[in-house]
């Protein structure tokens, strides 16, 4: 009967204690914004469109992959990069930061060109739809 009456205690205290967390911690969760794919697959697109950003899909995939074969000894690279920037008087940060910036402008630039591309086979009711469900 004791061992009763302490597991009910152990099992009331229990659940009040957890009770009493959930109360503390009640926001509402922010929904996660769509993914691309979702986006569009929800966009009802014309076969035109569907065809369009296919092949927008395709030269992305072709730029990475070629992307992807110039890599080599990455580690070695960076390692390089780094190391060229260093001298017993110090790091030169800007030369750094200029030559990294300017091994990731191609990236960017065929990035954003790929999005302003994808973003110009849409109507306008898709563009403002595809804005709102990004949100």
């Amino acid at each position: 009967m004791k061992k009763f009456k302490l597991l009910t205690i152990v099992a009331i205290s229990s659940m009040l204690t957890l009770s009493s967390l959930n109360a503390i911690d009640s926001t509402p969760v922010k929904k996660a914004p769509m993914s691309m794919k979702a986006i569009f697959k929800s966009l009802d697109l014309t076969k035109e469109q569907k065809d369009s950003i296919k092949k927008l899909k395709l030269e992305m995939r072709e730029y990475r992959k070629k992307s992807r074969s110039k890599m080599g000894n990455r580690r070695a690279e960076r390692m390089a990069s780094l190391v060229k920037h260093l001298s017993k008087d110090g790091f030169n940060k800007d030369a750094f930061v200029k030559e990294q910036l300017d091994k990731i402008k191609p990236k960017l630039d065929f990035a954003s060109i790929t999005l302003q591309k994808t973003f110009a086979v849409l109507t306008p009711k898709q563009r403002e739809d595809f804005i709102n469900k990004a949100k």
